[in-house]
């Protein structure tokens, strides 16, 4: 008797995108910095992985997480730390100066190459996309294009870090991160609370 493969759900995370736009949301600031941000990986990844099951009614194989990383220093302790989550698969692209700011680079092509690699070859067409950002609108609309489904996955529906409307287009369907899904998952040094941070999106650090 053949045996049948259970179809099941790949996450795959724009780690940058991610970190920044729930800070933002946490600290309602203009802007956050990398730095001041603290991630707890399993946390966060079991926050991930539930919501996305709940989305799309499947267990989830697999989190996948992408971000820029300086090509002249070791992998910082967050990324460490990741690479070490059970479940998870860390690929790093650049962090390149512009500027005086880090810009994160080739995450996007990295993300379109593996999403649709996966649907190419019928291996996942259940896809989780945690990002708001435009560029990796091509990249949903490749896979949908493949046959796979793609539910688009943010943080918030105003602001800076808001999606981008041609990527929500671009997918099946969008959701959003609630404070109840990142609670205790989030850090940020010396922000103030607000009333998403009560809610227990994240814990604040006193500035050192």
């Amino acid at each position: 008797m053949d045996t049948i493969t259970p179809r099941h759900t790949r996450v795959f995370v724009d780690g940058g995108w991610l970190l920044l736009a729930a800070a933002a949301a946490l600290t309602r600031a203009p802007s956050v910095s990398r730095e001041d941000i603290r991630l707890d990986p399993p946390r966060m990844v079991a926050a991930l992985a539930g919501k996305a099951q709940d989305l799309t009614g499947r267990p989830v194989s697999r989190i996948h997480w992408y971000d820029g990383a300086r090509q002249d220093k070791d992998p910082t302790p967050e990324h460490r730390a990741l690479a070490a989550t059970v479940g998870v698969d860390l690929t790093l692209g650049a962090l390149r100066r512009h500027d005086g700011v880090w810009q994160q680079k080739r995450v996007d092509g990295l993300i379109q190459r593996d999403m649709t690699h996966l649907a190419r070859t019928g291996q996942t067409l259940d896809f989780v996309l945690v990002s708001g950002d435009e560029d990796l609108a091509v990249a949903a609309e490749e896979v949908r294009a493949l046959g796979g489904t793609v539910h688009a996955l943010g943080v918030t529906e105003t602001g800076r870090w808001a999606m981008s409307p041609y990527f929500a287009s671009s997918c099946n369907d969008v959701h959003l991160l609630t404070s109840g899904d990142l609670a205790g998952s989030l850090w940020v040094r010396g922000a103030r609370l607000t009333s998403l941070a009560n809610s227990g999106i994240a814990r604040v650090l006193a500035a050192s």
